[in-house]
């Protein structure tokens, strides 16, 4: 077993307190030449992932406040319009 430490999530809000903003002991098992993910580990990945299509963001062509999970499938509709010729370009959605 291979214990590695990774630094899931940083607070990114001016004065926002998070109990998870530390870091994150996963554990990593290695087997047959694959790494995989143990439980703790699994869930600790899939919170954090939860946590962050939970996060709002200001869509750049809208400018509105949806959720990243929303940003997904407003970003699907918009590349289906451009493949479908409604739109000349895709706008695309960066987060940094």
């Amino acid at each position: 077993m291979v214990r590695i430490c990774l630094q899931v999530e940083k607070q990114r809000a001016l004065g926002a307190e998070r109990e998870d903003s530390e870091a994150y002991l996963l554990d990593f098992v290695r087997a047959a030449g694959a790494v995989a993910l143990q439980e703790r580990g699994r869930r600790a990945f899939l919170a954090a992932y939860e946590r962050r299509m939970a996060q709002e963001v200001t869509h750049p062509r809208y400018g509105y406040q949806l959720s990243y999970r929303r940003v997904l499938a407003v970003q699907a509709r918009l590349l289906a319009r451009t493949v479908q010729g409604e739109l000349a370009t895709y706008p695309s959605f960066r987060t940094r």
